[in-house]
């Protein structure tokens, strides 16, 4: 593709309108019909020829290029209504259908926030260390967002044997079962409704197996 680029002489990074500027520019200087003798009509008919190729390659490259990226955020928006309906449902506590809908979803498509959601499913459902692992992979993809840490940090607590939330206060988590006094903030609870505030601020909702709660 940098041939095309060096035959119309524009650089890589010119607009469309440059590069069609030059081509135009280039075809009124090579048109056969400006040359009298044959063989420099030749040499322009090939020369047009190539400039030709050049300018039809390089736009439609282009063009296949501006349509793929369409595509690309259509899919991207598509998938974070996607995730935004998954995240209504576990809310309503439809667990099932909001597993399901997470499954269908391509592997190219399961961003961070596709692993806290799966994560918070299992939470639900009473699968501690499994939801730990969903946890860690949302933070290790998205290391600087604070509910998937409050997340795993809420897990890693809870899989120590320790009930309720982390005692360190800071505005997460205080509850009954340290000496922090009344419960004070539920981040945690943001996204996810009623269902995650269940399990997370309370401290008589600790999964206790792998099916249920206490």
């Amino acid at each position: 593709m940098d041939r095309y680029y060096k035959i119309l002489g524009v650089p890589k990074d010119a607009t469309d309108e440059e590069i069609k500027k030059a081509y135009l520019l280039l075809k009124r200087k090579y048109d056969a019909d400006s040359y009298v003798k044959e063989d420099l009509k030749k040499i322009a008919t090939e020369k047009t020829k190539e400039i030709v190729e050049a300018f039809d390659n390089i736009m439609n490259e282009r063009r296949a290029k501006r349509i793929k990226n369409s595509e690309a955020e259509n899919e991207e928006e598509f998938n974070k209504n996607k995730l935004a309906e998954i995240e209504r449902l576990i809310q309503d506590g439809s667990l099932k259908k909001a597993q399901d809908m997470l499954l269908e979803m391509k592997e190219s498509e399961r961003s961070a926030r596709w692993y806290f959601l799966r994560g918070v499913i299992l939470y639900n459902r009473g699968w501690l260390l499994e939801a730990k692992n969903f946890f860690s992979k949302a933070v290790s993809m998205d290391p600087s967002n604070e509910e998937f840490k409050k997340a795993l940090e809420k897990a890693n607590w809870q899989t120590n044997g320790e009930f309720g939330a982390p005692p360190n206060g800071n505005g997460r988590y205080a509850g009954p079962n340290t000496n922090t006094g009344p419960y004070t903030d539920c981040s945690f609870c943001e996204v996810c409704g009623m269902v995650m505030c269940a399990n997370t601020c309370c401290d008589c909702c600790v999964p206790r197996g792998p099916y249920g709660y206490c």
